[in-house]
């Protein structure tokens, strides 16, 4: 009993130490990018970033729908029975590939006119650019919900992390070559791609 105790102790604090170190380089990677491109293409170039960025978020969260919570729940309610928990897995990544692909296409087709709302077309080009990382987004929602479900943490939070310097490289490379703003999107979008191969790796 004292022995199992304390490695559930010792799981807590490593867990919780990950993802606090996770949460450390998001904030960090949000701030360094902000100042970057703000320093090296001009407030026109950083408002292009956030509004990419914003229609990212939202659009993944829409396209989602709160499967991500539901894949969570049942991966920690099956986490003993593994013939459950892969057809779980299984039936989630199928219906996630659909919706995803979907709400690509969806964006890609809408990326014009939002970008027309908003009176940039570097926003809309940004957002074409975008488009196919929402279909990698929606799939990567549910592949972390499943890791945390099962309690895996410190890969959840390596993934956290993962996502977070894949867009700040991939930004880093656009500002450094100075490219077109509307490239930003392409950030996101292979990210996604970056956290999706890494994901595969832990299951």
């Amino acid at each position: 009993m004292s022995e199992n105790k304390s490695h559930i102790d010792r799981k807590f604090w490593t867990d919780t130490f990950g993802n606090y170190l996770s949460l450390g380089v998001q904030a960090t990677v949000g701030v360094v990018l902000n100042f970057i491109i703000v320093a090296k293409m001009g407030a026109a170039a950083l408002g292009v970033f956030n509004q990419i960025y914003a229609a990212f978020v939202i659009a993944g969260q829409l396209v989602v729908w709160g499967l991500h919570d539901s894949v969570q729940k049942h991966a920690a309610e099956f986490v003993e029975h593994p013939e459950e928990k892969h057809a779980l897995t299984i039936a989630a990544v199928f219906l996630v590939v659909f919706i995803g692909l979907c709400g690509a296409v969806i964006l890609g087709f809408l990326s014009g006119p939002l970008g027309a709302w908003v009176h940039s077309s570097e926003v809309g080009k940004g957002l074409f650019l975008v488009a196919p990382g929402l279909f990698f987004f929606v799939i990567n929602k549910v592949l972390m919900g499943i890791l945390n479900g099962k309690r895996r943490m410190i890969a959840f939070a390596a993934g956290q992390s993962v996502r977070a310097i894949g867009v700040l490289t991939v930004i880093l490379y656009i500002v450094w070559n100075r490219q077109p703003s509307h490239f930003f999107g392409l950030g996101f979008t292979l990210a996604e791609i970056f956290l999706l191969l890494f994901l595969k790796d832990t299951f």
